[in-house]
């Protein structure tokens, strides 16, 4: 019972940064501010969920990079055992001149 009433409780956050080189990166922090090590990141296509961009899993400090991203619209995901998953729209756009 504690667990599932922890799980609701502790959301993830998400801080992050595009550039136009093409990546994306930032970190995974819990409610206190904590790293969130080892959690799934992953980049869907904002048209179609059901296809994957991209991903990858957080280092011991919550740090994360996906790179080689296309300018476009996408939702952005993290999640990790016993921590409610946690999804933000992102749009990445092409500023390289």
């Amino acid at each position: 019972m504690k667990r599932a009433i922890l799980t609701t409780i502790i959301l993830i956050t998400i801080n992050l940064s595009a550039w136009a080189q093409g990546s994306i990166s930032g970190n995974v922090k819990n409610t206190q501010g904590e790293a969130v090590a080892f959690a799934n990141v992953t980049l869907y296509y904002q048209s179609d969920t059901t296809k994957i961009y991209g991903g990858t899993i957080t280092d011991f400090n919550g740090g994360y990079e996906i790179k080689e991203v296309k300018p476009g619209d996408y939702i952005l995901t993290a999640s990790a055992l016993g921590i409610k998953t946690q999804s933000n729209r992102i749009s990445v756009s092409d500023t390289a001149k």
